[in-house]
């Protein structure tokens, strides 16, 4: 382990409300595929939340579901309807957002270099796409 990773302190938060942190308050954020269980709204203020809460010279490290996972999920877990463009709910209950570069770079607006990649996962048995989904890299 480094140094500087052995003075890491990882904090859990419920992202469906305003963070429980002062402004500027974090070298980095990550979000390993959980932000798309929200709707517009909470989306656009989570990610704002976000920015408020980094530093400067932060950095917010991400996985969101792509446009292209839709399908993908669909055939596993049918949505039951959709909610909003690219929001549905599933028979579980469970609600699904589904991100596209564009949306990503409007939710991104007023940071200072954004990366976001698109990432297909092959199945491990089939190599056919598995899941889609957006790495993105934030920093202010």
């Amino acid at each position: 382990m480094t140094k500087a990773a052995s003075r890491a302190a990882f904090l859990v938060a419920d992202m469906a409300v305003p963070l429980p942190f002062t402004d500027a308050c974090f070298d980095a954020v990550m979000s390993n595929v959980a932000m798309h269980m929200f709707d517009d709204a909470c989306t656009r203020a989570l990610f704002a939340e976000v920015r408020r809460i980094v530093r400067r010279r932060g950095v917010f490290l991400f996985h969101v579901n792509a446009l292209e996972d839709r399908p993908l999920r669909a055939k596993s877990k049918p949505p039951v309807r959709e909610i909003a463009p690219n929001y549905i709910l599933e028979a579980d209950g469970q609600t699904m957002h589904f991100f596209s570069a564009a949306y990503l770079r409007a939710l991104l607006t007023g940071w200072g270099d954004v990366s976001l990649e698109f990432v297909e996962i092959p199945n491990r048995m089939t190599g056919e796409p598995f899941k889609c989904v957006w790495r993105g890299v934030a920093c202010l």
